[in-house]
């Protein structure tokens, strides 16, 4: 999850290095609840404390919905080429428009290393 701007450009450097040039999903939505966004972690993108976004043009976080719009653009991708972020609709409905095996999205797995070795 990149929630440092340290982060997110280790991921942008890693994805372009690899020529991973697609969206991928950074584990960050605001399914729950408009313009809430939350991690896979549960914490939330702004939890006072530590509060980093590289929303494209300040969209995300600064939108807020007018006569509906922007409703189901909920799930966060990063695109690598333009180091910024989007977030995209990713209803049921559009599930398959976005996420099917007609283009596959990729996504971030972030795990803690075990140093038993």
């Amino acid at each position: 999850m990149p929630k440092t701007e340290e982060i997110n450009q280790f991921l942008v450097d890693s994805l372009l290095e690899f020529d991973i040039e697609d969206e991928v999903f950074i584990g960050l939505d605001d399914i729950r609840r408009e313009g809430r966004f939350r991690w896979v972690d549960r914490s939330y993108l702004n939890d006072g404390n530590r509060f980093y976004h590289n929303f494209a043009g300040g969209a995300g976080v600064n939108r807020r919905t007018r006569a509906g719009r922007d409703n189901y653009n909920d799930c966060v991708v990063l695109k690598p080429v333009k180091n910024e972020w989007y977030d995209l609709d990713c209803r049921r409905d559009s599930f398959r428009l976005l996420f099917s095996w007609e283009k596959n999205r990729l996504y971030i797995c972030e795990y803690t290393k075990d140093d038993s070795d």
